[in-house]
């Protein structure tokens, strides 16, 4: 059976908030989230401090290859909240515009006047760095990782020697 829903009002790119709460742990940012006046489209919670915002005008949000593409203006600073998770490894090719950490899971972008960039995730084999700056900022903000699997036992050679004759016997 299938069950189809319709969000009243998705994020698409064209949340501004300008309603600024500062958290510095994952317990504080959720207990915010979860209070019953938060309206995502008004409010935001960050874990560093912004100047005063001002909503964003005239959002285009657009995926492109490799990533998204967002347009805009603004009369003051704004900040956008995109519909992506948040990561150290996002950039934005205009380098007038901030990637900040939003409602703990989300990526949103700060900018100021007119905007048109593209928002890419830079990671890659020889580049670890951001990866390992978002698990300090997971540890940070106290979020917990499930425990790390715990590796196979240990054999030794006349073991695994032993293991491979009885699997080419068991060919023959």
């Amino acid at each position: 059976m299938w069950r189809a829903y319709e969000l009243p009002d998705p994020n698409l790119g064209n949340y501004s908030p300008t309603q600024v709460t500062i958290a510095d742990s994952a317990p504080a940012i959720l207990a915010q989230l979860g209070d019953a006046n938060f309206d995502f489209r008004r409010n935001v919670v960050l874990t560093e401090g912004l100047e005063a915002l001002t909503p964003a005008r005239d959002l285009k949000l657009t995926i492109v290859r490799g990533g998204v593409r967002l347009s805009g203006a603004s009369d003051g600073t704004s900040l956008v909240l995109l519909p992506q998770q948040f990561s150290h490894c996002l950039a934005a090719s205009d380098p007038r515009v901030r990637i900040v950490r939003a409602d703990l899971a989300w990526a949103a972008l700060v900018f100021s006047g007119k905007v048109d960039t593209t928002v890419t995730l830079a990671y890659g084999l020889f580049s670890p760095r951001c990866r390992r700056a978002d698990l300090a900022d997971l540890k940070r903000l106290g979020v917990a990782l499930p425990p790390a699997a715990k590796p196979p036992v240990e054999r030794t050679w006349r073991a695994v020697l032993d293991r491979l004759g009885a699997a080419v016997a068991a060919v023959k």
